[in-house]
């Protein structure tokens, strides 16, 4: 059983985040792990333990499975850390798939029962999987109980004349799903998300005041960015459609070509793809997850693939940081383990605190 991260002090902090921050991703999987490290602002939450997934391969490459926490050294800046929580690669994981159905991705609905087809078959018999979608509203399609081919069965409706709904909340449905899908469930968790990244809310208040609302403005952000940093659960985000791997959509509603109608050569436009997909990466970031993205439509299910792998031989790694020294301080995360022939990727690789006031 993986404990439920306990959250230790609130402290007000000024930079990407409050009291422990993930800011850095190592690139655990192909296509495209790049992220954006965007603009500074303050937010308070409760610091939460240090978490992160690892993943160990031998010197031909294979997944080196059965290790045990003692088999793990922590460094935080050089020093060595204490394992607290620590969930061996063949412990059950609970994995959230969750699917934007809005009409922004129409044209990639399709692929979402492909995706899920595909990840399910990577993932152990142990392993338990829900689906959920959302637009206007975020609704789980099936129980951690279900079998797979039901699981595989209740995405039929969205690549069978699935009608979106007007708008699409995509702040709220993914702050939902990380606090109530994994409602008394102990063992290791994990949501992926399929997403273009796009909150109806931050499209109309463009249109509302022609300007793109700054993170720390967003209400509707700040509350799914405080329920990832407090949640304990990695958020993987297969990003489609964004400013780094566009690819208009001429289904279904598309918010960015609305915007280049509205404002023509203006900036706007290319400042709402910019916002859109640094949120996402700030949500993946502070969760201990990642953002992926890729290249074209063709790489969504073998990156799902690659996903359930990954997940199926990692590790769940937990530690208390002594929140000490100046302000805005990296703290660089290394693991290793006792056998120098393994190599170790890690789900983050640092992070930034600034001591509490």
């Amino acid at each position: 059983m993986f404990p439920t991260f306990r959250r230790l002090k609130r402290g007000s902090v000024s930079g990407l985040a409050a009291g422990v921050v993930s800011i850095l991703a190592a690139g655990a999987i192909g296509i495209s792990t790049t992220g954006a490290y965007a603009q500074d602002f303050t937010l308070s939450v409760d610091v939460p333990v240090v978490s992160l997934d690892v993943s160990v391969t031998d010197e031909n490459g294979q997944p080196v499975d059965g290790l045990r926490a003692e088999d793990f050294e922590i460094l935080e800046n050089g020093e060595r850390q204490q394992v607290r929580y620590f969930g061996s690669s063949t412990a059950p994981y609970h994995v959230y798939l969750l699917f934007d159905s809005s009409g922004s991705t129409r044209h990639k609905w399709d692929f979402m029962r492909r995706a899920a087809a595909g990840f399910v078959e990577f993932i152990k018999p142990q392993d338990r999987v829900s689906v959920g979608i959302f637009d206007a509203r975020l609704k789980t399609l099936t129980d951690w109980d279900d079998s797979r081919e039901d699981t595989l069965a209740a995405l039929n409706p969205i690549t069978s004349g699935w009608r979106s709904g007007g708008t699409t909340e995509f702040y709220r449905s993914l702050e939902r799903a990380i606090e109530r899908s994994f409602d008394r469930i102990r063992e290791r968790r994990a949501i992926i998300v399929l997403t273009d990244g796009r909150d109806t809310s931050l499209y109309r208040e463009i249109i509302r005041h022609n300007r793109v609302m700054r993170p720390e403005e967003d209400k509707r952000f700040n509350d799914l960015y405080q329920a990832a940093a407090e949640g304990g659960i990695p958020v993987y985000l297969i990003a489609v459609n964004t400013d780094l791997n566009l690819d208009g959509n001429t289904e279904g509603a598309d918010e960015h070509r609305n915007l280049k109608i509205i404002y023509g050569e203006s900036p706007v436009p290319k400042q709402y793809l910019e916002q859109v997909r640094i949120r996402m990466g700030r949500v993946a970031e502070i969760s201990g997850g990642q953002i992926l993205y890729p290249k074209t439509l063709d790489d969504v299910v073998p990156l799902f693939e690659q996903i359930g792998q990954t997940l199926g031989h990692s590790y769940s790694i937990g530690y208390v940081p002594e929140i000490e020294g100046p302000d805005t301080v990296l703290r660089r995360i290394v693991v290793k383990t006792g056998n120098d022939a393994h190599s170790v990727r890690q789900s983050r690789a640092g992070y930034y605190v600034t001591a509490p006031q």
